[in-house]
Order: structure tokens, then sequence, then C-alpha cells
């Protein structure tokens, strides 16, 4: 998006002198609508004036949130480099990772080219929203292609939803991910973990039906007695 007017009309107001370059109307400050819009030559010159970049409107989302969100890359890139903070949440406890990975496009590989420049500069995988679903619940939920980048960023795959008590491999086997539950298995998943439910993986997997995941998990040690399990309260 050509933002140049943009740029011109807001240089035009800074020459007046006297303005409060965070100030809010409405939630918004000039960083929050010039990254939600996309005008990335505004964006910069608002940096290079000194403009708060991590100010957040009155849902707590942030201008990098909302330039993810948005899908405005360089605008994010923008911000990142100005030193913005990717793990800030806003009220649903939702980071900029969260938010495009939760609330994202019919675009899935839009999505996901904002969540990759996120983890790379980044971004805290583990962190999980109001919801107890962290960047790979939602990865297996909406089946978005990140397993693999999300592992290599320090996600753990034995995490469990605090809401739920499910763990991603249970999360995996409910949502049909079958070979994406093969490829957390043999990541060396916790096999003994149950849910609130006190259910285990092998549980999930026998009342699916996915019978290679049930195979996989039994040769691989999961125990059949739920006994023997740890539970998840």
């Amino acid at each position: 998006m050509c933002s140049g007017n943009k740029l011109a009309e807001a240089k035009a107001l800074w020459e007046k002198g006297d303005i409060d370059l965070n100030f809010s109307y409405v939630g918004n400050t000039a960083m929050l609508r010039a990254a939600e819009k996309g005008f990335i030559d505004v964006t910069k010159w608002l940096v290079e004036i000194g403009a708060a970049v991590d100010f957040s409107d009155t849902h707590q989302k942030t201008a990098l949130m909302k330039a993810a969100h948005a899908g405005h890359v360089d605008v994010m890139e923008a911000l990142l480099n100005a030193g913005a903070d990717k793990n800030l949440a806003d009220r649903n406890n939702r980071t900029a990772l969260l938010s495009v990975l939760a609330e994202g496009y019919t675009d899935r590989s839009r999505s996901e080219a904002v969540a990759l420049l996120l983890l790379q500069n980044g971004a805290d995988p583990n962190l999980a929203d109001n919801s107890g679903n962290n960047a790979l619940n939602y990865t297996i939920q909406y089946g978005y292609d990140l397993i693999n980048a999300l592992i290599e960023a320090g996600a753990d795959i034995n995490k469990s939803n605090k809401n739920t008590g499910r763990s991603v491999l249970i999360d995996a086997i409910v949502n049909n991910r079958e070979a994406v539950a093969i490829a957390i298995i043999e990541k060396g998943a916790d096999l003994c973990h149950a849910d609130n439910s006190g259910q285990t993986a092998l549980h999930h997997a026998a009342s699916k039906g996915l019978t290679s995941v049930a195979s996989l998990l039994l040769e691989k040690g999961a125990p059949s007695d739920c006994q023997e399990c740890k539970w998840q309260n």
C-alpha cells in the first residue's frame, strides 16, 4: 500500500508543533492506526521521531498485533526492528503469534508467513491464552504447516492445556491429525499423560479409531492401564 500522501499529511501536522506523538483518540495512537492500515512510510517516520511502538489500545492490542493480524509484513518488520515486544498479550492473553493463529486468515499461507516472521524474531511459542491454547494447539486445530517450525523455535510438545489437561499429542488425536500425532510421538511426546477426564493418548486414539496411532503408542510403550498414568487436574 502506498502511504506517501499519508506521510505528507502526518509531517504537515507534526511541523505545526505541540503534538503528543502518543495521544490516544478512541483508543488509537497514530502508530496504532498506521500499523493497522499498513502505512509503512508513516510507521517508519513515527519510529524515527520517537513514537512508542508498544502502546496498546483499549483491547490491549499493540501496533505489532494489529499489523500481524492485517498481514502487513513490512510494517511488522519495521516495528520489530524498532524493538517492539513480540510477547505482549492482549486482554484475551493472546500475543501477536497467538492472535494470528487463533483468528487467522482464509488464506492459511498468509497466517503461516506472519507466524514464521514472529518466530524468527523470538516470539515465545509456549505462551498460552485464556482458553489455555498455545501456538502448537492452534496449529493442530486449524491445520497450519508450522509444527516443525514451532518445535525448532522451542515449543514444548508436552505442554498441556490448563483448562482441559490435554497435551499436544492428545489434541492432535482429538482433532484427527493422525500424521501430526505420529510425528509428535516420534519426537518423544509423553505417552503417559492423562487429561482432566483421565484419558490418555491411547484412550483417545482408540475412541477415534486411529489404529495406526494406537499401534504406535503401544509399540512405544504407552500404558494401557490409566492407573499407571499421570492425571492432570
